[in-house]
């Protein structure tokens, strides 16, 4: 029997059953996505990589064994993203069924992984040369090249000077006066 009374209780019943009829047939239409990120040249797992799928604003991260999981995925077929910093991006396309957990597993890599082979080459010049003029030099003489002393910050003369073998330099002068002479025979007084 209906009764003013039991009449908005009906109500609420029925709009209960049907809220809950959709939700059921909500869940019904929705997957999940599993899978692990590595990297393919170390093959360890890697945590905090990004697993996304942009079309439906979807994202989550790795855990710290690589692990990730992409939960309420809408039935259907998606572009899968997944990202890790330093390493190359990867898209594949991952087909979801109602209630039922698609795996896909990526193995990440870089560009620099890839190299080809090259070869380092460099010039002795300026160091042969300096040797070759000690070696014939009339009498005794000290030679130095830039070569051997690559890029100075000041690049000034006296920096060049305190490198030399011999020579003793500072940045605070002293009291004491020192000179140098820069030819091979010896002075008299």
């Amino acid at each position: 029997m209906n009764t003013p009374r039991s009449l908005p209780r009906l109500l609420h019943l029925a709009l209960l059953g049907i809220l809950l009829s959709l939700a059921t047939a909500h869940a019904a239409d929705v997957g999940t996505i599993t899978g692990t990120v590595t990297n393919s040249a170390t093959r360890n797992s890697l945590e905090g990589a990004a697993v996304s799928i942009p079309s439906r604003n979807l994202t989550t991260l790795t855990d710290n064994a690589g692990r990730y999981t992409l939960n309420g995925v809408p039935v259907g077929t998606h572009q899968l993203v997944v990202s890790y910093l330093g390493l190359d991006s990867m898209r594949e396309t991952v087909v979801v069924a109602t209630g039922i957990s698609a795996t896909r597993n990526f193995d990440l890599t870089s560009g620099i992984y890839k190299l080809d082979a090259f070869k380092v080459t460099g010039e002795r010049e300026g160091n042969a040369a300096q040797i070759t003029e000690k070696r014939n030099a009339d009498n005794v003489k000290d030679v130095i090249s830039m070569d051997s002393f690559g890029y100075l910050p000041n690049m000034s003369a006296g920096e060049v000077v305190m490198r030399l073998p011999g020579v003793a330099g500072g940045a605070r002068p002293t009291r004491a006066s020192t000179s140098c002479s820069t030819s091979a025979a010896p002075t008299r007084s």
